[in-house]
């Protein structure tokens, strides 16, 4: 396990800011047991996964989608078997607003239908009883691949940025040609004026 504090020796600042960023993330962990769902959240919090405050906790898929609907949810961690709305009506609700969302099922494989299995790349499975160490291996790897969004979302942003700023720097110039350009003219037609002044004053 990886932890603040920690011997880092050998671990890239890119390694480093993933675990940090863990700390950050908020979590969304629907469970209707209760001792497991104590024990887990306090694994993560052991762990150094998220924080208290950014730890969501629901007793079942309900409760589940009406935190997802307020909060920003990074992780959505669940079980597959809960009242009201189970783990297979919960993801596809989520789904809904959230295609990209990352996603732990604490069931096994088999447990949920090839729709959901497809998307092996957003959903992992760590089936009970929970390997802790293997829960925390694809916490960092989903850490890796929201640090890959935020930094192409950066890169992006800043070439829209020196994009807009390279057009700003060309409509400046266009504009200070055109004032240049308007100042000759007017000194042209105030050179014209006077010629014309002297001109109807030798004929008088």
């Amino acid at each position: 396990m990886i932890h603040k504090g920690a011997n880092l020796a050998g671990i890239t600042d890119q390694e480093l800011y993933s675990v940090d960023m863990l700390h950050n993330l908020h979590i969304l962990y629907a469970e209707d047991e209760n001792t497991l769902r104590e024990q887990l959240s306090s694994n993560l919090l052991m762990m150094n996964m998220t924080s208290e405050s950014n730890l969501h906790k629901a007793e079942d898929g309900k409760e589940a989608l009406e935190i997802f609907q307020k909060q920003h949810i990074d992780i959505l961690i669940t079980d597959i078997n809960m009242p009201e709305v189970d783990g297979i009506q919960l993801i596809e609700e989520v789904w809904k607003s959230r295609p990209d969302i990352l996603i732990i099922v604490t069931s096994a494989y088999g447990d949920v239908s090839s729709d959901i299995r497809e998307k092996e790349n957003l959903i992992k499975f760590v089936p009970k009883p929970l390997n802790f160490d293997n829960l925390e291996r694809i916490l960092l790897y989903y850490a890796w691949i929201l640090f890959d969004r935020k930094y192409r979302e950066r890169v992006q942003s800043s070439q829209v940025i020196e994009k807009l700023t390279a057009r700003l720097n060309i409509a400046n110039k266009e504009n200070s040609d055109l004032r240049q350009r308007n100042q000759e003219l007017e000194e042209k037609i105030e050179e014209l004026t006077l010629l014309l002044q002297h001109g109807e004053g030798d004929e008088d």
